[in-house]
């Protein structure tokens, strides 16, 4: 099944033919907008679309309905999905991305149930909570927003110190992290709100002109390691979450650490680097158990299903997504998407695929 959005135009898509490229099991293009859609283009880049029966445009799909008049949806014709994840039982899945909302969509049919707003910059990390009843989401608002999954309330706002590009709840539900721009990570707990720690990562003492930025941190399914990766260092380090020191560090990559993710069993630790190289790692050791190639673009996102220890999904080339075997050592396929691919996740079984688009579109496939 799959959703386009983009373009940087509304319009109608039908069933489409299946692409074996794209997707193995064939695409659906699922969504419709009125024939007498107003179109304002606005100066510069910014367009603005007025109400119809459903808009389908760069990222958005939404009943007219849910609008005013004074309240149209803004629309970037570069407005690129950053993020994507899906809910602990794989029927919900959340995207966000430069239109500054968050949609949560129904992982089955391929359709938006509900935006939220209010961030007030590019969404660049989501994650849900371990029971799946709450939302975090964050990016250049400088702070970071939980949700109430249910309602689609915004329960609380968490101050991160700078531009967030990475979230992730612990694995048992009760504390929440966010890494930011300044090279601090900051844990809070995920009921109340409560800042438990704030730790700058010892890397921002050798920075000279900058504070690093930390592009990505994972927790183990432990809870008992929180791995980060570093801007300027290349380096994967473990920290304690209770105290921020560093149980393990190792010189992983010479680029720019841009994605981690731990295995379910947390046997496996993947990294990803802006230097195009993917390297699955023992955390225990920090040794490397498998290099996943490199080339352009590889590893700008990587993930794993929930409960499926070795399925990995990779992006490569800004355009494909390969899909490896762990325990094999052997890649599966690779799926190529015209609308460019910025973010992938897996179902927790890892049957199926979500890619967050260049374009702004979201696909949906069946592996």
């Amino acid at each position: 099944m799959r959703l386009v959005l983009g373009g940087g135009r509304a319009r109608h898509l039908g069933r489409v033919p299946g692409r074996r490229a794209a997707c193995p099991t064939g695409l659906v293009g699922a969504g419709a907008y009125d024939a007498d859609l107003r179109r304002e283009v606005l100066a510069g880049s910014l367009r603005r679309l007025a109400l119809g029966a459903v808009v389908v445009a760069v990222g958005w799909v939404l009943p007219a309905a849910a609008w005013a008049q004074d309240d149209t949806p803004e629309v970037l014709p570069f407005a690129w999905v950053a993020a994507v994840a899906f809910g602990p039982d794989g029927q919900l899945v959340a995207s966000g991305g430069r239109d500054k909302c968050v949609k949560l969509w129904d992982a089955a049919e391929g359709r938006v149930l509900r935006v939220l707003r209010g961030n007030t910059g590019m969404v660049e990390a989501v994650a849900f909570s371990p029971d799946g009843r709450e939302l975090a989401a964050a990016g250049w608002s400088s702070g970071v927003e939980t949700w109430d999954v249910a309602t689609g309330t915004r329960t609380r706002t968490l101050h991160a110190g700078g531009v967030v590009f990475s979230v992730a709840f612990r694995p048992d539900g009760e504390v929440l992290a966010a890494a930011s721009w300044f090279g601090r990570i900051t844990l809070w707990d995920a009921h109340t709100g409560e800042e438990l720690h704030r730790f700058t990562v010892p890397e921002a003492a050798e920075a000279t002109g900058a504070t690093p930025l930390v592009c990505s941190i994972a927790f183990s399914p432990n809870g008992q390691l929180l791995a980060y990766g570093g801007r300027r260092s290349g380096r994967v380090t473990l920290l304690d979450p209770e105290t921020g020191e560093v149980v393990r560090q190792w010189d992983a990559h010479s680029g720019a650490v841009l994605s981690l993710a731990f295995s379910p069993t947390g046997q496996y630790l993947v990294s990803g680097s802006e230097d195009g190289a993917a390297r699955v790692w023992d955390p225990a050791t920090g040794e490397l158990r498998l290099p996943l190639g490199q080339s352009e673009g590889l590893g700008r996102s990587i993930a794993f299903g929930r409960d499926n220890d070795s399925r990995l999904a990779v992006t490569q080339a800004g355009r494909e997504v390969l899909i490896w075997n762990l325990d094999q050592g052997s890649q599966e396929r690779a799926l190529t998407f015209a609308g460019g691919v910025q973010c992938v996740a897996l179902s927790p079984d890892a049957m199926r695929l979500v890619v967050g688009g260049a374009d702004g579109s979201v696909t949906f496939c069946d592996l």
